[in-house]
């Protein structure tokens, strides 16, 4: 994380371009097999099977919701998450 915060602490904005790019990498493979429009979900399987994304630590799902979010073109729901994720760990506390 110390060689992201500096793009953290440049604000919101910033830290929304890092998800996005971090997301778009995880994506790649998904967005090669699947069309345009594809829907996408958080499964969790669990030692006892299906599970809740409840389940996961918090910055585990935090990921999972907001890749995605991102993987659904769902832009209001990322910008929500990473400006909350943004606020909490901006050290210099940038308002843009």
């Amino acid at each position: 994380m110390e060689l992201l915060q500096p793009i953290v602490d440049a604000g919101p904005r910033f830290s929304y371009a890092l998800l996005g790019c971090l997301a778009e990498t995880a994506l790649r493979r998904a967005r090669l097999e699947n069309g345009p429009g594809t829907l996408y979900m958080i499964e969790v399987d669990g030692p006892d099977g299906p599970s809740d994304a409840g389940a996961l630590l918090p910055p585990i799902r935090f990921a999972a919701r907001f890749v995605t979010a991102w993987a659904s073109r769902d832009q209001d729901t990322a910008f929500a998450l990473s400006r909350a994720v943004a606020e909490s760990a901006d050290t210099t506390g940038t308002d843009d």
